[in-house]
């Protein structure tokens, strides 16, 4: 009898944990229940690996070599990697081959022209699209573009011409940890050791300048000054492995800054976690805030919502299209940390206010962003394109 379900290889570069992975490990959870679709995950290893162990999905290790765009794109083409993707692809019959990113997606774009399988992409933003060779690639190698956003779709629009393959808005989805019911806010705190009597502030992301740490301690500056001791910042996240990373001294300068402004006890760096602990500490904040400078999607957001704790977020590339200010959550500028401070003291004094706003922003962000929202668009994506392959 033949197997029909569809045999999809997702292609990720990364070997760290952001907002993106753990999207695709939502995705690919939710594709096994599913029964309908095989999913695989090829990469270099890592945090997704440890993963797909965990969740019984299969990851296959292939090499993944990192200069495809960065001197001419076809000169610089590791073989070592094509080689590894299209053996992959043969040996385990792969109908679809989804790219994380764009340097997976030069090579799932050749190994595609190579066989029968179907090259897709998910755009996370930062495409190097302004380089006419990553044009030609996406445009006549590529079927279907999925960006995550509508910034990261206008982002691609504007770049490419109108003969370009079509492009799907496909946000990410959220782990059934934070959607199924959970601690109460008071069972979190005594399981994470957090007074009840505290205001509670919490941060999710990695640290890069990008996502604005250094604006939301000035903020706390401010914080603590109006509410004293009270006041608990819990920044969750880790930093770039690599010392030289501008990550690390990134994050060397938010340390300094706390240190400096005497927020040692105020301001608690708790590193990375796992998706169950970071919905602990969700489940026990007052408010979750994401003081960004951009953001292409902006999972931490979304994970807070799917929970129903207060958002406070700046109003910059996909936040801004998330968060309606005073109907679902509070938009401040970016890079302003009293206008932040305010939007927080606001949450935490208005509780009542903030704890019905956030019940609405709940009840639309499980239906946007739930477990398999993802999952059973992607299925009917792949059927699609598998059809017209048989056409």
């Amino acid at each position: 009898m033949t197997d029909s379900r569809i045999r999809v290889a997702f292609v990720s570069e990364e070997t760290g944990m952001g907002g993106g992975e753990t999207s695709l490990i939502n995705t690919v959870s939710a594709l096994k229940r599913t029964t309908r679709a095989i999913p695989i995950i090829a990469g270099p290893g890592g945090w997704l690996e440890t993963r797909c162990a965990e969740i019984g999905v299969e990851y296959v290790r292939i090499p993944m070599g990192r200069f495809a765009l960065r001197m001419g794109l076809f000169p610089s083409v590791s073989l070592r990697t094509a080689r590894a993707l299209l053996h992959l692809v043969r040996t385990r019959q792969i109908d679809v081959l989804h790219a994380e990113s764009a340097v997976p997606l030069v090579y799932c774009a050749i190994v595609c022209s190579l066989t029968r399988a179907r090259c897709v992409a998910t755009c996370h933003g930062f495409w190097p699209l302004r380089r006419r060779m990553s044009r030609l690639v996406v445009q006549f190698l590529c079927s279907r573009i999925y960006p995550v956003s509508e910034p990261v779709a206008l982002d691609i629009e504007r770049c490419l011409p109108r003969d370009r393959p079509p492009i799907v808005r496909l946000p990410l989805s959220v782990s059934a940890i934070f959607s199924e019911p959970g601690e109460t806010k008071a069972e979190a705190r005594a399981q994470l050791g957090i007074g009840e009597h505290l205001h509670v502030i919490v941060h999710i992301g990695r640290f890069q300048r990008v996502k604005g740490q250094d604006v939301l301690v000035a903020a706390m500056k401010r914080l603590v000054a109006v509410h004293g001791d009270r006041v608990r910042l819990f920044l969750i996240g880790g930093v770039e492995v690599n010392a030289e990373s501008d990550a690390v001294q990134f994050h060397r300068e938010v340390c300094s800054q706390v240190e400096e402004s005497g927020l040692g006890t105020q301001v608690l760096f708790v590193g990375r976690k796992t998706e169950d602990e970071v919905a602990r500490y969700i489940r026990a904040a007052d408010v979750c805030v994401s003081p960004s400078r951009y953001e292409s999607f902006g999972m931490g957001n979304v994970e807070a919502m799917v929970v129903g704790t207060p958002v406070v977020s700046t109003s910059v590339g996909a936040s801004a299209q998330l968060v309606s200010n005073g109907v679902n959550g509070y938009l401040v500028p970016p890079e302003n940390s009293a206008l932040l401070a305010e939007a927080l003291d606001h949450v935490l004094t208005n509780r009542d206010e903030a704890e019905r706003m956030a019940r609405r922003a709940q009840e639309g962000a499980m239906a946007r962003f739930g477990p398999d929202v993802r999952a059973r668009k992607l299925i009917d994506e792949y059927d699609g394109l598998l059809r017209r392959r048989m056409d």
